[in-house]
């Protein structure tokens, strides 16, 4: 599957099964963006992934965190 210029949102994405989709949709030619409650997993996701990755720290279960972004 090409997903060339995709950019592909993986929640949980920076650790286990979400940091391995976030790699296979780079592999494949898309910008992963992950997400994850904690700064520190988005960065060490980010030295693992590809230059371009994009990362966001955002509480998913925190209804003004939300409306914020």
């Amino acid at each position: 599957m090409n997903l060339k210029n995709a950019r592909v949102l993986v929640i949980g994405g920076t650790s286990g099964i979400g940091l391995g989709v976030a790699s296979a949709v780079a592999e494949r030619g898309a910008t992963p963006i992950v997400v994850s409650r904690r700064q520190s997993s988005v960065d060490r996701a980010l030295a693992e992934l590809p230059e371009g990755t994009r990362g966001a720290t955002v509480d998913l279960t925190d209804q003004s965190a939300l409306d914020r972004r």
